[in-house]
């Protein structure tokens, strides 16, 4: 897999988005952007790549993977993948999710 810089700049250009673009979307400085790309910055938090992955429309585990934060052999892709989907639920919707999955727990 290619380095952290290289996987966010390779996304952002796939989907046209300049530095500062970017940036706004994720709710971060382009400065940041600038360094993350570059390599300056090496570790980020995993909020900021949260952010990034949601501005770029990407899955959050492929960030976290190009990061290194996950370890490939030992990551459950189903969780990830409905906690990045449920993440990104309104408030009400989280509400409803919770009450159906408290009516399926009740059917025991």
């Amino acid at each position: 897999m290619e380095s952290l810089s290289e996987f966010i700049k390779l996304n952002r250009l796939e989907k046209g988005l300049s530095k500062r673009k970017l940036a706004e979307a994720a709710g971060i400085s382009h400065t940041e952007i600038h360094r993350l790309e570059t390599g300056e910055r090496r570790s980020p938090s995993p909020v900021v790549l949260t952010s990034i992955a949601r501005a770029l429309d990407l899955n959050v585990i492929q960030i976290l993977a190009a990061a290194n934060y996950l370890d490939s052999d030992s990551i459950d892709y189903d969780s990830i993948c409905f906690l990045d989907i449920y993440n990104r639920l309104s408030e009400e919707e989280k509400l409803d999710v919770q009450k159906y999955i408290d009516f399926i727990k009740s059917k025991r």
